[in-house]
């Protein structure tokens, strides 16, 4: 890291998964927020990376969607198609 840095290359670390969301730096950031997930429960999020004002703008965010929870919103309000559309998709298992 040292070398990288004295050539003025911009270079990180690269971690699994597992070390982020148990990094200690990280974790004394505030990078992560706990939201209460349908499915899951309570869950640990990742910030978006910066703060505002002190606190982490996901925080007063939502947890991921499930899988078709917004259906109606994306191919009905968006896209305009009818309820009797949408019936007929889920029939034919196309979502």
């Amino acid at each position: 890291m040292k070398e990288a840095r004295d050539r003025r290359l911009v270079v990180g670390v690269v971690q699994s998964p597992e070390e982020v969301v148990n990094c200690p730096h990280l974790a004394a950031r505030g990078s992560f927020v706990t939201l209460d997930h349908a499915e899951v429960g309570l869950f640990q999020y990742p910030g978006a990376g910066f703060l505002i004002d002190g606190s982490n703008p996901v925080a007063r965010g939502r947890a991921a969607p499930r899988l078709g929870e917004h259906n109606r919103e994306v191919y009905g309000a968006e896209l305009g198609l009818l309820d009797e559309e949408l019936a007929a998709l889920r029939v034919a298992g196309v979502i």
